[in-house]
């Protein structure tokens, strides 16, 4: 069983990594395999009979693949119409999940349940933004929505977008995973009318519940420090835990505690078993009629199952339920469930269920780590005490998960076994109990004492994710390194005794030490990032990387410093830059630098902002960019061109017109850097006689027509022009005629919002461009 569901798995997985879904057609080659395989194993010749176990496993895979083909085709049939993008639609519909609080507002589900608009479609599942008035007093308002209302409103929307990146989290395969086939924000200039208090749907009922237990906690809870962990571990709403909390616990390796994890349903259906089974024994009558042990499995697996529900029924308490399902029906037919059989059933049916869940990283680190334990603990020789099963358990952990850690995220904890050798235990048998009851019995002092018991937990994990070098950060490894990692960490668990365990180490090793791929002397790499409406660009060298602007902020917690040009230098292997431009100050290129420069530390940061600038707070060497700075950097020249000297003078200079310009030639090939300058700066720039042609231009101001005047397009005569946009972005940019310039003189139009992140090789011979889209195209992927 294990073998083909492993199979099924490979399958469903390989079905997300193709740009288009299959035809409908191979279901009939899977059907022949089958057939073939049904005959095989019949056969009465023993080769025969062993080539029937491969063509099954292949049957498997094939099914698995077509199933997840064909789930996948339902929830893209749900499609919105390019042309109604952008309009404002009067819908009816239910809000279907638990509102999220962000920096501007709410956000929520919403099932489409009517199209007041004529001639105009909107998906089953939307995902809505409801944007607040500014409040001066800072004073939050409250929740404008429940779960399971039903609203009659105005909504602008389209499909869902969003940026692509290498390394960076992939927001479109999030909005499939979760069936949401729109996003849109609540518009104020149109009616917004509750219709309903309540629509009865099991879903919502649950959703609506968990909205009055956020509630009351947060209520009981205000101002208090581990507010939003308490709300996480009773009713599993991670959106609750401040960004910076969720920075320690990445750190110390246990974030995966602070919501409802596996680990927490199996101790609340554990608690429930024994309560039942001690009651159930005591009166005969019941226990002549169900035996108390059936009873009480029947009661653990309940009460497992509402746990599960309040948490959301995420894919780590899925995968807990469905193994307490299979131990409770062997028990009640008396028959043996092995581990791995438990294992493979709850794999099944999650998949079942919902094979999108391959593309959460979840899903693998559940399923992983409990592979770990019943790996290490089943089949062994001698019972280690306590403490010495404790230290076996997180370190097979700490070296199986490592592979994945890497390849997922590029970091992993070294200081996880002991972070979790204390949190496990604390926040699992204490701190979760008691959160479960202040969600439950609303009545204040509950919800403190939960508070007063974690907060011992999380001073100490901020004291050590504190400590210097508490994460390990690398490149993203190579696939075959991965592979040798995994195969080594098995062998490495081996039990005691078996000889030249420590070749696992070795296995390990190339994961860890493989090189970072870097330009050749006399190269540069580019890289104009998709961070929406806004820039971000880095040039890599042999000997030396730069950022040029670091892209928008969209909240006080989220930017794309820390999100996507973080990420993307981690994963390439980028520790450290050698040098930085913040072209201006204007949000859409400087709203990462602050958390960008805290995560990556940087040498010198050249840029017109003052030294006292918040951006600026974490680095240490900063001097304006100023015309003539030129410097080399292994056989590539960098040269600023704009502004001068004189400009940081002048009183009353638009931020735009200081913009840093910076231009980067190879010996075959240039790229210009122009930020938000405008006619003006052009003109100065030509007038002054700047070095401008280049073969790539970043187009400057996203293409807005206060810039990109002809003169200057014919001053720099590029082959191909960039347009760092946002997709639908309310300035309009880039704007249609001067796009049609750059396309009149023949160069190349690229554009973020439609390639994603654009690579552009630099060398002796030319240069090449490569749009992130198209080098790894999936088929939820909008294009």
């Amino acid at each position: 069983m294990l073998l083909n569901v492993a199979a099924f798995t490979f399958g469903i997985w390989w079905l997300q990594q193709q740009a288009d879904l299959p035809a409908p057609a191979g279901v009939f080659l899977v059907l022949a395999l089958a057939g073939l395989a049904w005959i095989a194993k019949r056969s009465a010749i023993a080769p025969l009979r062993s080539t029937g176990v491969a063509l099954i496993a292949l049957t498997c895979a094939g099914a698995g693949f077509y199933w997840a083909a064909g789930h996948a085709a339902w929830r893209l049939a749900d499609r919105m119409p390019e042309r109604v993008e952008g309009r404002d639609l009067r819908v009816v519909g239910v809000v279907a999940g638990l509102p999220e609080r962000t920096a501007r507002g709410w956000r929520f589900a919403f099932d489409v349940e009517d199209i007041l608009t004529p001639d105009a479609y909107v998906p089953r599942r939307v995902l809505l933004s409801w944007f607040e008035p500014d409040r001066s007093d800072g004073n939050a308002i409250a929740t404008p929505v429940m779960p399971g209302e039903r609203w009659r409103l105005t909504g602008r929307f389209k499909r869902p977008h969003a940026t692509q990146n290498p390394h960076a989290f992939d927001a479109e395969a999030w909005l499939l995973e979760r069936g949401v086939r729109a996003i849109g924000y609540v518009r104020d200039t149109g009616p917004r009318e509750r219709v309903d208090d309540f629509v009865w749907r099991p879903a919502y009922g649950i959703e609506r519940l968990r909205g009055r237990m956020r509630d009351h906690l947060l209520y009981a809870l205000q101002g208090e420090r581990y507010a939003g962990v308490v709300a996480a571990l009773a009713i599993g709403d991670q959106q609750s835990i401040p960004a910076d909390q969720w920075q320690v616990f990445t750190r110390t390796g246990v974030n995966h505690l602070m919501s409802i994890s596996g680990l927490h349903v199996t101790m609340v259906a554990g608690l429930a078993f024994l309560l039942v089974w001690h009651l159930w024994r005591r009166v005969p009558a019941w226990s002549v009629r169900v035996p108390a042990r059936n009873a009480a499995v029947a009661a653990g697996l309940a009460v497992a199952f509402a746990y599960a529900l309040l948490a959301g029924f995420a894919v780590p308490t899925q995968r807990t339920l469905w193994m307490l399902a299979v131990v409770a029906v062997a028990l009640w037919l008396r028959v043996f469930a092995t581990a791995s059989g438990m294992l493979a059933a709850a794999l099944l049916a999650v998949l079942l269920l919902d094979p999108m869940a391959v593309l959460s990283a979840g899903f693998w680190l559940s399923f992983g780590a409990v592979a770990l334990l019943m790996y290490v603990t089943g089949g062994r020789v001698g019972a280690p005490g306590w403490f010495g099963a404790w230290g076996r358990a997180q370190w097979a952990l700490f070296v199986g998960l490592a592979p994945l850690l890497l390849v997922l995220f590029q970091q992993v904890s070294v200081i996880a076994p002991v972070a979790n050798a204390f949190a496990v235990p604390w926040v699992s048998f204490v701190v979760v109990p008691l959160s479960l009851l202040a969600a439950v019995i609303p009545w204040a002092p509950l919800a403190v004492l939960a508070h007063a018991a974690m907060l011992p937990a999380g001073i100490a994990l901020e004291w050590l994710a504190a400590l210097p070098a508490v994460a390990w950060t690398q490149h993203a490894p190579p696939l075959w390194a991965v592979a040798f990692a995994l195969g080594g960490a098995v062998w490495l668990l081996l039990p005691r005794g078996v000889p030249s365990r420590w070749l696992g180490v070795l296995a390990m090793l190339p994961m860890v030490v493989a090189p970072v791929v870097r330009p050749a002397f006399g190269e540069a790499w580019v890289d104009v990032l998709d961070v929406g409406q806004g820039l971000a660009a880095t040039v890599r060298t042999h000997s030396g990387s730069l950022v040029f602007d670091t892209g928008p902020a969209w909240s006080p917690e989220a930017d794309s410093g820390s999100r996507i040009v973080a990420p993307f230098l981690r994963g390439s292997g980028v520790r450290r830059l050698q040098g930085a431009f913040v072209s201006h100050d204007d949000t859409d290129h400087a709203g990462g630098a602050a958390r960008l420069f805290e995560m990556v530390p940087v040498d010198w940061v050249a840029t017109p902002l003052p030294d006292e600038h918040a951006a600026l707070a974490s680095v240490r060497h900063k001097a304006p960019c100023v015309s003539g700075q030129v410097w080399e950097w292994s056989g590539v020249r960098f040269a600023v061109l704009h502004p001068d000297a004189a400009s940081y003078a002048t009183v009353g200079t638009k931020d735009n017109a200081r913009s840093c310009v910076l231009r980067v030639d190879t010996a075959g090939a240039s790229v210009l850097f122009a930020a938000d300058i405008e006619k003006d700066s052009e003109r100065r720039l030509i007038a002054q006689g700047a070095s401008l042609a280049s073969d790539i231009v970043v187009v400057p101001h996203h293409g807005s027509r206060t810039s990109s005047t002809p003169a200057f397009i014919a001053a720099v005569m590029p082959e191909a022009a960039v347009f760092s946009v946002g997709y639908r972005n309310r300035f309009g940019h880039p704007a249609p005629d001067v796009v049609a310039r750059y396309r009149d003189i023949g160069a190349r139009i690229i554009r973020t919002d439609e390639g994603g992140a654009i690579h552009v090789t630099l060398d002796g011979g030319g240069w090449r461009l490569e749009r992130w889209r198209d080098e790894r195209r999936r088929y939820w992927q909008e294009r």
